[in-house]
């Protein structure tokens, strides 16, 4: 940890003599209490407070970064937990990129190449995964092209025009070799007129490997527009056999708005399974957030989501696995607190009794 925040100090000692901008942020996150109430005869319990020991991975516990107008670099790490307790902060990915000319950037190192982003669980992004998948792949993996180590090169010929092209075979393998290749992606997004556009992204992950061709449309702006939605159709492929086929269909979707006293924000994705096997059923997710920006720094919100698939060929009440998160982002100064309770539904007990679990989490960010 000391090496850590004294490449922090030497990093921002660096940029205010040579002028580069220089930025970083810590997360952490935790619950004051938690527990359990009992429903049916169900045990109730309490414990608590805690600092999450769990990796974090959809949010990192620092993240660095410096630039200047042609070059910059970014530095991200996370807590390992090791089961003991104790935690390390690791590194999670680096990379650099540079500008040879205006039209174009390269980036080398840690990829995630994105098109269409929510602001709700943006590092939830559904690649049609059967639903007894859904944890391993709707969990951080939000990417259009390429995810992990490698190089991407963006070119911008003309305004509005983006063209990506990535290759991530991985830190220590070949693209190609002569039986196989590696992951590699591309994507072309335009704005076809003001606060309207398209894309077309395209991710092989190699040789006999899930493939994804994802069209898309967005309206408005998440952060000028009152209305900012978005359609992504991610078409997603697999081996079967000696054939590659279309296994699934997923409508990605997001819409906001802002009544300017209050903010509403929703996105329903939809997984379509082509299999027809009451084995690999079709399912879907919802979350909803609607919150309350006020004067000196308070923004109240409720947030309703599920956090497991909502399959579509059984008793979907008993699939909702429903949160109820209400509470408040506070920002005082660089940092910015939320704080709230929340409600869990349809948990089960060990002997198969319903009960609800509750927990008040925080989270806390410091920016500098």
């Amino acid at each position: 940890m000391k090496k850590i925040i004294t490449s922090i100090a030497a990093i921002a000692v660096a940029a205010s003599v040579f002028a580069v901008d220089f930025s970083a942020r810590v997360y952490m996150t935790g619950n004051l209490a938690e527990g359990t109430i009992g429903w049916d005869g169900a045990e109730s319990s309490v414990s608590g407070p805690k600092v999450n020991a769990t990796d974090q991975k959809d949010a990192d516990a620092l993240v660095m970064s410096v630039s200047t107008d042609n070059a910059g670099a970014n530095f991200q790490f996370w807590y390992n937990y090791d089961g003991s307790g104790s935690a390390n902060l690791v590194v999670r990915s680096t990379s650099l990129w540079f500008k040879p000319i205006d039209m174009l950037k390269v980036t080398v190192g840690d990829l995630s190449v994105s098109t269409y982003k929510e602001q709700i669980d943006w590092w939830k992004v559904p690649t049609g995964v059967a639903a007894g998948g859904f944890w391993a792949q709707w969990n951080f993996s939000s990417y259009a092209t390429v995810d992990g180590p490698g190089i991407n090169v963006e070119l911008t010929p003309i305004d509005g025009l983006l063209i990506s092209v990535g290759m991530a075979p991985g830190a220590d393998t070949n693209l190609f070799t002569k039986d196989t290749y590696g992951n590699y992606g591309a994507l072309v997004q335009y704005t076809i007129m003001e606060n309207v556009t398209a894309a077309v992204s395209w991710s092989d992950e190699g040789k006999d490997e899930t493939k994804i061709l994802a069209i898309g449309g967005s309206y408005g702006n998440e952060f000028s527009t009152p209305l900012y939605a978005f359609l992504n159709a991610r078409l997603r492929f697999e081996k079967d056999g000696d054939a590659t086929k279309m296994k699934a269909v997923v409508l990605d979707n997001y819409v906001t708005y802002n009544f300017g006293f209050l903010k509403l924000q929703g996105r329903f994705p939809v997984i379509i399974r082509t299999s027809g096997e009451e084995s690999d059923p079709s399912y879907m997710h919802f979350g909803v957030k609607a919150s309350m920006p006020l004067d000196g720094g308070f923004t109240p919100y409720v947030y309703v989501w599920n956090d497991s698939p909502v399959k579509f060929n059984s008793d979907i009440a008993k699939e909702l696995d429903t949160y109820i998160k209400a509470g408040s982002a506070i920002n005082v100064g660089a940092c910015a607190i939320d704080l709230a309770f929340q409600l869990e539904f349809n948990d089960m007990d060990a002997d198969g009794q319903a009960k609800i679990g509750w927990s008040i989490p925080f989270e806390a960010r410091v920016s500098f």
